[in-house]
């Protein structure tokens, strides 16, 4: 499902960007990097990337296409990590 999930992202008309905020978040190319980790690699702060990554699986939601992935990227368990994170 990862190269799917990569090939969807691709193809989608995501910005780079919020792209790779998704990838490294959800760890399809090596294991998942928390907000904070990915907001120093792009020069944003934490809430920042945890912004685009809310915002970038909204647009994704409302894809016509999207029900084949839905278990995949909005999985419950990311749901509750964000939660989590907010909270700390």
């Amino acid at each position: 499902m990862p190269e799917r999930i990569k090939e969807l992202l691709e193809n989608s008309k995501l910005k780079k960007r919020e792209i790779d905020i998704i990838r490294e978040y959800l760890g399809l190319d090596k294991e998942s990097i928390p907000f904070e980790k990915i907001g120093k690699k792009h020069g944003i702060s934490r809430e920042g990337a945890r912004q685009i990554y809310i915002n970038a699986m909204d647009k994704l939601r409302e894809l016509p296409y999207i029900d084949e992935y839905r278990e995949f990227l909005f999985d419950n368990d990311k749901e509750l990590r964000i939660t989590k994170r907010r909270n700390r």
